[in-house]
């Protein structure tokens, strides 16, 4: 008999779970104790009803406790991501962005993965610029990057273990589980501030309790109106703030960056190998919408982060990141470092 008894039953269940039965249930499923096709009818049940605070909480902690404690020597890094399943098709604005930002003067831990309910996860466009997927974590030149290029890649499935089969039958089922979910706030750098974008709006809230219960100080959680797990570029954003003393929601706009709105379809990518040539040819300087939506999300880290006072202040930072070549400077010292000898 299973561990879980009845937490986890034949069919997909209705009811929602507590954060302790949730966290012993993926606990099993983390430790290849349930099988993939119960595994599989459990992810769909949930996505259909809809994961709950509680749920996504257990699923974090069932994740982090597996990741070992480590000082990356960066307490004020910062990640920008997303849960993905926006289906917009959108490139990968915040993987592009986090080039822009640590050139700016922001240390930034990326933690990503491959694409399981999109056709590209920022881990296939970082593979595709030339930068090297470990298989193990390598805290050290975690570490090493960091203090070099300011920006380290953590590809997921070197911190999160997951078992044989598993990522597979995600990409199976095509769509967002809670693992899109619960992936972005299990970072294996257990960040102080954390940039999130969600496509639910529902989520906006719900990430913000369970990003401040597994130990961030400063956060924003968004959602672009037109469905974006990013700040958009063509329309309103809400952002949900988590920092010390009682948070906050806000809107903001692309005007607010000095920046003209564009359509999604503006903004559109493909595969690993498309989406790395957008990469290139924006830190290369390369105009226009795909461009503007980078520096939207560097100039908004650049703020959440306290380095600059306005938007416009940060997009004029980002422009000065990658017209000075300092941004595609990131990128080779990282294609480097990520190919480093010990590997």
């Amino acid at each position: 008999m299973s561990m879980l008894g009845s937490v986890v039953p034949r069919e997909p269940a209705v009811a929602d779970l507590s954060a302790a039965d949730a966290e012993r249930l993926f606990t099993a499923v983390l430790d290849g104790e349930v099988p993939l096709e119960e595994v599989g009818r459990r992810l769909i049940g949930l996505a259909r009803k809809g994961e709950t605070q509680e749920e996504i909480l257990g699923c974090v902690r069932s994740m982090m406790k597996r990741v070992p404690r480590f000082d990356f020597g960066a307490p004020d890094a910062i990640d920008i991501g997303g849960t993905g399943g926006d289906g917009l098709g959108t490139f990968n604005i915040s993987t592009t962005s986090a080039f822009v930002a640590a050139a700016g003067g922001l240390p930034v831990l990326k933690h990503g993965n491959r694409g399981f309910s999109s056709r590209c996860g920022s881990a296939d466009m970082v593979e595709a610029l030339g930068i090297a997927l470990p298989k193990q974590p390598d805290f050290e030149q975690v570490r090493a990057c960091l203090a070099q290029v300011g920006l380290a890649y953590l590809f997921t499935p070197a911190h999160h273990r997951f078992p044989d089969g598993l990522n597979a039958l995600r990409k199976r089922l095509g769509i967002r589980t809670i693992f899109n979910l619960a992936g972005p706030l299990a970072h294996p750098a257990r960040l102080n501030r954390q940039m999130v974008g969600v496509s639910d709006p529902d989520l906006l809230p719900v990430f913000c309790s369970v990003l401040a219960q597994t130990g961030r100080q400063q956060a924003w959680v968004f959602r672009g109106a037109d469905g974006a797990d990013e700040i958009s570029i063509s329309g309103p954003t809400v952002v949900h703030e988590l920092r010390r003393g009682p948070s906050r929601a806000f809107s903001i706009v692309p005007e607010d960056f000095g920046i003209a709105p564009a359509t999604v379809e503006a903004i559109r990518g493909g595969d690993g190998a498309h989406n790395a040539a957008i990469c290139k040819a924006i830190l290369a300087g390369a105009p226009g919408p795909k461009t503007d939506a980078v520096l939207i999300c560097a100039a908004s880290a650049f703020v959440f982060a306290g380095i600059a006072c306005s938007f416009k202040e940060g997009v004029a930072r980002a422009r000065e990141a990658i017209g000075s070549g300092s941004a595609a400077k990131v990128l080779k010292g990282l294609q480097e470092a990520s190919h480093d000898s010990r590997r």
